[in-house]
């Protein structure tokens, strides 16, 4: 079955969860055993119910439990999937994805534990004439959503798949032991000791071959222009050179939204067992400007090999970048800062950032005469229309410029007119951004020592595209909701380990509720306009 990748990006939205204590493998893990060996994706939802409590709890600390209208999360769910009847609510549910015999397509398997398999089957399903349950064999059915699939009972789990002849392979159990050993080995193996209950005790979670969720990624941007595709291509072939296996978690908690993830290096990398010990007495934020700000960010390239970084950021040490709030246009005040580069490497950065963001259809004009060195873009409307029509968005007046300065203490780059670059740089540094309250408090969530570091104000992201997102809003039906520019803000961090890559992004509730809030009028706009044949 060809699956398109919108419908993987929805599986991994609607997974909800929630961490729980114990370190100790549940008794419900044996589904594991059921799982193909070759499956290129899983979601796995271990406790149906246990989701359903964390959502709620996740939408009272927002303040949003009328959204779910007097029904439990896990009611709707049930309903949408049209699985009701002897489903059990305190067993795993699980959704897997297997290549299919040509390029982008995919046939998926739907592991379900009923309080009767055949209550379930029999309740939920139509089988075909003259056809009866039988607890070992496939079943061919038709199912009001699903359509066309088979059925297989395995004890109290069912098994659901357009394919009957992957519940016929599934059904020798000849190899279960074999599926059990390689799920665990990907879910177990890259994590540390203290970290396997990510993998048992989170209410869901993903695992994925990245080259194959990379090629659904792909599939999305078919019809994009020819250069962002050239670019993804790029990303994904370097991706899986380096990578291979991915793991996310997400936890719903009272507080917010905590979504961690993890890449485990190839088993020839050369970064295995290679990650560096870094000083924790800087904080993760130190260095950035303690002012509003649009977004933030700082990575900490030292102690990686040049072999293994991208081409652009060769050269360079460490790199902070600030969007400031205030002006108008996303990037008229903001600015970076450069350590480790010579001249020429911040130079050639800067070239490179600029066309990047041009799509490679951008003039440069540097004034060299005094510093710092002043530069000015320009873009070819006829060529690129759209980017010209989004300038005046990014930039105030809609005119791209900026400035370049170099000292002892590093490059400084503004993508704005103002010139005092490095004073803007001078920040007391028992003053800097990590002495913020807020980011501090999110600090116990982040990696240890985290060589990668953001945060982002979404509410004053949204600030230069207001009126954009207001006409939107309303062709699609819906009240604008104006975010809280005084609610937390978003946050991650990331940093190498002798296994991989690992990395948190903490999402606080205040600041997702109007954003949830408008999420739900479209669905409620849509569901207006639904034609009464498609109720």
């Amino acid at each position: 079955m060809k699956l398109h990748a919108t419908c993987l990006l929805l599986c991994l939205l609607a997974t909800i969860p929630a961490l729980g204590a114990s370190p100790d493998p549940p008794p419900h893990l044996r589904v594991l055993n059921l799982i193909p060996t070759d499956a290129g994706a899983v979601l796995y939802l271990p406790n149906a119910r246990s989701t359903n409590d964390h959502l709620v709890q996740f939408l009272e600390g927002m303040d949003r439990s009328n959204l779910l209208m007097g029904s439990r999360p896990l009611d709707l769910l049930k309903t949408w999937i049209d699985l009701p009847i002897a489903f059990d609510e305190l067993g795993p549910v699980v959704v897997a994805l297997m290549p299919g015999d040509q390029p982008h397509e995919f046939d998926w398997l739907l592991i379900v534990r009923a309080t009767s398999a055949r209550g379930f089957i029999d309740g939920n399903f139509e089988l075909r004439e003259n056809d009866a349950f039988d607890s070992d064999r496939v079943l061919h059915t038709t199912h009001g959503r699903l359509g066309e699939c088979a059925v297989l009972a395995r004890g109290s789990h069912v098994l659901i798949a357009r394919d009957a002849d992957l519940l016929t392979q599934l059904r020798n159990a000849d190899d279960a032991d074999e599926r059990q050993s390689h799920w665990e080995a990907r879910l177990l193996d890259p994590l540390a000791a203290s970290e396997q209950h990510l993998a048992f005790w989170s209410d869901a979670g993903s695992w994925s071959g990245l080259l194959r969720a990379l090629d659904i990624d792909r599939l999305l941007l078919e019809e994009a222009a020819d250069g962002v595709q050239a670019h993804l291509d790029t990303f994904s072939h370097g991706a899986a050179a380096h990578f291979a296996d991915s793991h996310l978690t997400l936890q719903f908690d009272p507080l917010g939204l905590f979504v961690r993830a993890r890449a485990s290096w190839r088993d020839d990398h050369a970064l295995i067992g290679q990650a560096r010990q870094r000083d924790p007495a800087e904080g993760p934020f130190a260095g950035l400007p303690r002012r509003a700000y649009r977004a933030v960010a700082a990575a900490d390239l030292s102690g990686w090999p040049a072999e293994h970084r991208p081409k652009m950021l060769r050269g360079i040490d460490r790199i902070r970048f600030a969007a400031l709030s205030g002006r108008p246009g996303l990037l008229s005040d903001a600015s970076a800062m450069i350590e480790g580069a010579s001249p020429a490497t911040a130079h050639t950065l800067l070239r490179n950032m600029i066309r990047a963001l041009a799509g490679g259809e951008a003039d440069i004009e540097f004034q060299d005469e005094s510093p710092p060195t002043g530069y000015r873009v320009k873009l070819d409307a006829e060529r690129s229309p759209w980017r010209a029509m989004i300038l005046p968005l990014l930039f105030q007046n809609g005119e791209w410029r900026g400035a370049l300065q170099h000292d002892d203490a590093g490059s400084f780059i503004s993508f704005s007119v103002r010139d005092n670059l490095r004073e803007r740089w001078r920040i007391d540094p028992n003053d800097d951004l990590s002495a913020d309250p807020v980011l501090r408090s999110m600090r116990s969530w982040f990696p240890s020592d985290p060589e990668f570091v953001w945060s982002a104000n979404p509410a004053r992201l949204a600030e230069p595209f207001r009126g954009l997102l207001q006409m939107s809003a309303q062709r699609a039906g819906f009240r604008w909701r104006e975010p809280n520019a005084a609610a937390p803000p978003f946050a991650g961090a990331a940093k190498r380990t002798d296994s991989g890559i690992e990395g948190i992004m903490v999402l606080p509730g205040p600041t997702m509720a109007s954003w949830i809030d408008m999420l739900h009028d479209a669905a409620v706009q849509q569901r207006l306009r639904r034609p009464e044949s498609d109720s």
